[in-house]
C-alpha cells in the first residue's frame, strides 16, 4: 500500500492539543473516538501538496541528510514527534522556523538535477527506474514550499503514512 505525504501548517500554541488528540479516546460503548485529523484540519491548513507516493521520502530524506546535511529530526519537538509516531503509526516531523533558517536555501529545487535524484533513488532502492527523479524533485519542491510557510509562531506537521 502506498503512503501519502501531507504538510499542515499549525500554530505552535496548538501542539498540546495535537498531543491530546493523537490518542483516540476510549468510549464506554462503540469504537474509540479519533479526533486527530479533525483537530489538525480545524487548527491548521495544508501548505504544500505532494501527488506521488509518500514512500519516496525515505530515500529523499536520506539523500538530503547525506548530501546537504539536512536533518529534520534535529528539532526542538523531538519528544512530541516520537509520541505522535508511536500513537499515530506514521512517520512525521515538525518543521520549525529553525529548520527554515538552516535548510530553506539548501532545498532550492533549482540546485539539484533530476538525474542526480533519479540515481539516488535507484541506489537506495536497488532499482533502475528511469523516471524516479521526478517524484524526488517534487518532494524537494513540497518541502521547500512547506518550509517557506513557517514563521516563529508556526510549525509544519509533515506526515508520511
Amino acid at each position: 500500500m502506498s503512503a501519502t505525504a501531507t504538510f499542515h501548517l499549525l500554530p505552535v500554541n496548538t501542539l498540546d492539543g495535537v498531543r491530546s488528540a493523537a490518542e483516540p479516546k476510549k468510549r464506554f460503548f462503540g469504537h474509540a473516538k479519533d479526533d486527530y485529523w479533525g483537530f489538525v484540519r480545524l487548527n491548521g491548513h495544508t501548505v504544500a501538496h505532494y501527488a506521488w507516493s509518500g514512500n519516496v521520502f525515505l530515500p529523499l530524506l536520506g539523500w538530503l541528510k547525506d548530501t546537504r546535511g539536512i536533518d529534520f529530526a534535529d528539532g526542538p519537538y523531538r519528544e512530541l514527534e516520537k509520541f505522535l509516531i508511536e500513537k499515530r503509526g506514521s512517520s512525521l516531523f515538525l518543521l520549525t522556523y529553525e529548520h527554515k533558517r538552516k535548510y530553506l536555501d539548501l532545498l532550492d529545487p533549482s540546485t539539484v538535477s533530476i538525474e542526480e535524484l533519479r540515481d539516488a533513488y535507484n541506489a537506495f532502492e536497488g532499482t533502475n527506474e528511469p523516471d524516479a527523479g521526478a517524484p524526488m524533485l517534487d518532494g524537494i519542491k513540497a518541502l521547500h514550499e512547506a518550509l517557506s510557510s513557517v514563521s516563529q509562531d508556526t510549525v509544519v506537521l509533515f506526515t508520511i503514512g
